[in-house]
């Protein structure tokens, strides 16, 4: 492939993420429908929940989430993508702010995002992972008599 359509597939697969936090961020399931394989051979993990298998229990998680949540805004930060014939996946950081306009910083998580191309051409979501990121808490004052100090 040449540089110019390895470039051309990678800005087609982050416009296809940028896709999946918008229609997040609207709560708009017919536009998350759009953005997902939907077939059983999807999964997607949310924060602390289980593994999720097949588009008819990734979509009830997607209609679960949208009722009764407060704004939610993300911030997409180490967008690492990558592509390799029809597949594409990314990983980053989602900087999550809550409340209104999106005023508090709620939490940051790691995601991994696959995609795979459609005979459509489109880049549509096969797997979601998200996990919450635990920050090591510094030790405070000095370290026990020859022990190291994490």
């Amino acid at each position: 492939m040449s540089e110019a359509g390895a470039a051309a597939d990678v800005a087609a697969l982050l416009a296809a993420n940028e896709e999946l936090y918008r229609a997040f961020e609207a709560y708009d399931l017919p536009r998350m429908e759009r953005i997902w394989v939907q077939s059983e051979r999807c999964t997607c993990v949310h924060p602390g929940w289980q593994l999720l298998r097949g588009w008819a229990e990734v979509r009830e998680s997607w209609l679960a989430i949208f009722t009764g949540l407060e704004v939610l805004r993300f911030t997409l930060t180490h967008v690492q993508p990558e592509v390799r014939g029809d597949l594409g996946w990314l990983t980053l950081h989602e900087n999550i702010a809550s409340g209104a306009a999106g005023s508090r910083l709620g939490s940051t998580v790691l995601a991994t995002n696959i995609f795979e191309r459609g005979a459509d051409g489109a880049w549509r979501v096969l797997h979601h992972h998200a996990s919450h990121v635990l920050r090591r808490v510094p030790a405070r004052g000095p370290a026990p008599r020859g022990e190291p100090r994490d």
